[in-house]
C-alpha cells in the first residue's frame, strides 16, 4: 500500500530503506556496507561520499554471464589474466620501457625505451623471422622514402627512390670493403670510389687522387694498387 520500510542503525544518518515508490533498496550513510560470508576476507559491498563503490571479497570475485559490459576506465593493479580471446576496439597504450613480452620464458620483448623502438628476441637459440610476400623499410617522413625493398617478385632493391644516400659494407679489415657513392653514382671497392670513374678497385689504401689505369681497360673502371696494376 505504498509505505516504506526504513531500520535505523547506531550512528546518526545511517539505516536501511525500502523505498516503495522508487521500488529500491538504499543503504545510506557513509561507510555503511553489505557484508556477506566474513569469516575469512570481510567480503563486503560498500560507497562513500565520492561516489567510489567497493567490492570486497577474501579470495576472488567470481562473475558469470554470457557477456560482462563495463563501461568505463578499467583500473587494474594487478595482473589481467585472459583464458580467451581479449579484442580491443583502438589500441594498446603502453609507457615508456613497457614491454611486450612473447614466449613461455619471454624469449621476445616489444617496446619503447623513450628514445628507441627495440624488437629484443633473446631465447639464445632459434632466430628472428619477418615473413611476408614483400618486405619493405621506409623512412617516417610524411611521404615515406623506400630504403630496402625485398619483393617476392622483383628481388632486393636498395635505393629504389633513387635518393642522394650512400650505402657501405664493412669486412673485418675494410670500412670500405663495397661502397656505392649515391650523389655521384660511382662504386669503390676498398675505399671510397675516384668519382671520375664508374668503378674504382682498391688493392690496398690509396689516394683516390693518385692512381694508374691500365689503358686497356674502359674509361669507367679504374684499379688501384701499391704494386704494378
Amino acid at each position: 500500500h505504498g509505505v516504506d520500510l526504513k531500520f535505523f542503525g547506531e550512528s546518526t544518518g545511517k539505516y536501511v530503506q525500502w523505498d516503495q515508490s522508487g521500488d529500491e533498496l538504499v543503504l545510506a550513510g557513509a561507510g555503511t556496507k553489505v557484508s556477506f560470508y566474513d569469516a575469512a576476507g570481510g567480503e563486503s559491498i560498500s560507497a562513500d561520499a565520492s561516489g567510489v563503490l567497493s567490492i570486497a571479497a577474501g579470495a576472488e570475485i567470481d562473475l558469470t554471464a554470457t557477456a560482462v559490459d563495463l563501461n568505463g576506465t578499467l583500473d587494474v593493479s594487478g595482473t589481467l589474466d585472459v583464458g580467451g580471446v581479449a579484442t580491443f576496439a583502438t589500441h594498446v597504450a603502453l609507457g615508456d620501457d613497457d614491454n611486450i613480452k612473447l614466449g613461455t620464458g619471454s624469449d621476445t620483448l616489444i617496446y619503447f625505451d623513450g628514445t628507441n623502438t627495440i624488437i629484443d628476441h633473446t631465447s639464445g637459440s632459434g632466430g628472428f623471422y619477418l615473413r611476408g610476400d614483400g618486405l619493405i623499410l621506409t623512412d617516417s617522413q610524411s611521404t615515406p622514402k623506400s630504403y630496402i625493398n625485398c619483393n617476392q617478385g622483383s628481388g632486393v632493391i636498395i635505393n629504389e627512390e633513387s635518393e642522394d644516400h650512400d650505402f657501405r659494407v664493412e669486412s673485418n679489415g675494410l670500412t670500405h670493403a663495397l661502397f656505392v657513392d649515391g650523389g655521384n653514382d660511382a662504386i669503390g671497392i676498398g675505399e671510397s670510389p675516384n668519382t671520375n670513374h664508374r668503378m674504382s678497385i682498391y688493392k690496398a689504401s690509396q689516394d683516390p687522387t693518385n692512381y694508374a689505369t691500365d689503358n686497356s681497360l674502359p674509361a669507367h673502371l679504374a684499379l688501384f694498387s701499391t704494386d704494378s696494376v
